[in-house]
């Protein structure tokens, strides 16, 4: 398992994608996937592109809407992530100022 804090997936797509290609920080309204890519309806309007990277959490609204068009497709893959989140881990997270060396 890899696990990647959001700032550090954030600095990962910054560097490797062009900035006219992201869209950040907008509510997901609905998703689409066609021959040629994805379709995504926001509150502020439609993106297409290549791939969608869902950077918004456990709880995400991306991962639901896809498992909903894969629902009305019965194409919904066996898999553990329809089932709820388990709490059997403890983590304290924590931020502070920079600190001087």
């Amino acid at each position: 398992m890899y696990i990647i804090d959001r700032p550090t997936m954030y600095d990962m797509l910054l560097r490797g994608i062009p900035e006219h290609r992201l869209v950040l920080g907008q509510r997901v309204l609905d998703i689409k996937q066609s021959d040629n890519g994805a379709q995504v309806n926001t509150s502020q309007g439609c993106v297409e592109g290549d791939i969608i990277v869902g950077t918004d959490g456990a709880c995400s609204s991306i991962q639901s809407r896809m498992y909903e068009n894969m629902k009305k497709k019965n194409q919904q893959p066996d898999s553990t992530d329809l089932e709820r989140l388990p709490y059997t881990y403890v983590s304290l997270l924590g931020n502070t100022e920079p600190l001087s060396p």
